[in-house]
């Protein structure tokens, strides 16, 4: 498992007991994170910006899911799924240098460890039409 993997399941834990907190405060939790899995510092890096990312412009990113989850509402989906959906997109919209196919196979990974396999299908749906309206959004 490489580094940018753990961070993704990291940052994807702390979004889960963030939101299950009630909004509790992110570096609270990411400490208390650090301390019990004691990451290797890039891991702890990137983990925090991802989970950062998510929570600054959380407005944003639900907005973008919720447009591609017609007939769903963004707050009906699992926890679990709600928050792959907002690393993921956080990750295409603050990590170009990471393609897209990576973010797509990390997003099904997360989802198939934590959610269900019906979950993954999902995920890789709302993902890629997240992708496609970014990239019509920068011509």
């Amino acid at each position: 498992m490489n580094n940018n993997h753990v961070a993704r399941e990291l940052a994807l834990k702390v979004l889960y007991a963030w939101e299950i907190r009630e909004k509790d405060d992110i570096d609270c939790i990411l400490k208390t994170f650090k301390d019990r899995e004691e990451p290797v510092e890039q891991v702890y890096n990137y983990s925090k910006f991802l989970a950062t990312k998510v929570i600054e412009i959380i407005s944003i990113i639900d907005d973008l899911l919720q447009k591609q989850t017609e007939n769903w509402e963004i707050k009906r989906l699992s926890s679990m799924d709600r928050n792959i959906l907002r690393l993921s997109t956080a990750e295409l919209m603050f990590s170009k240098e990471i393609p897209y196919k990576v973010v797509i196979d990390e997003s099904l990974e997360l989802a198939k460890k934590f959610s269900t396999e019906k979950s993954a299908k999902f995920v890789n749906g709302v993902i890629d039409s997240i992708y496609r309206n970014l990239k019509e959004d920068e011509l």
